[in-house]
């Protein structure tokens, strides 16, 4: 695997990795590349595969944070192999006592799903209780 910094500002922390791995050779060998970008509040990271038969899949995910109210968003989008596409987004919002999570995942036959967990947190005891709310998607 090699790693390679990119665009780097005087005086700046690096704003960019390219990570890049081949597997074995073979009929399911690959390629794969990752490309993060910082952004002003979080990152976007872009994953491509390449197989050995030349077919290409994709990951885009896009993070960003809102240090005010305590959010922080992730949207991922995917591509297959076979072009099919899917996503799952989600939101973190953090409480007084813990968090909440919402995520939606919509499957390559548009079919969508739901998860929500709210988290409340005793800091004097150490532990924190989940409640988690599934509404699935078949798919």
């Amino acid at each position: 695997m090699s790693r390679t910094r990119i665009a780097r500002a005087a005086g700046t922390a690096a704003i960019g990795l390219i990570l890049c791995c081949t597997a074995v050779a073979g009929p399911h060998a690959f390629t794969r590349t990752i490309v993060t970008q910082r952004t002003a509040n979080g990152h976007v990271r872009d994953t491509t595969v390449v197989s050995a038969q030349g077919q290409t899949a994709t990951r885009h995910a896009v993070v960003s944070n809102d240090a005010a109210t305590g959010t922080r968003t992730r949207d991922v989008d995917y591509t297959g192999f076979s072009g099919k596409t899917a996503s799952v987004d989600t939101v973190t919002q953090r409480t007084a006592g813990g968090y909440t999570r919402d995520t939606t995942a919509t499957g390559p036959n548009g079919k969508v799903a739901t998860r929500s967990v709210v988290a409340s947190c005793d800091k004097a005891a150490k532990s924190c209780t989940k409640t988690i709310s599934v509404n699935g998607g078949g798919g």
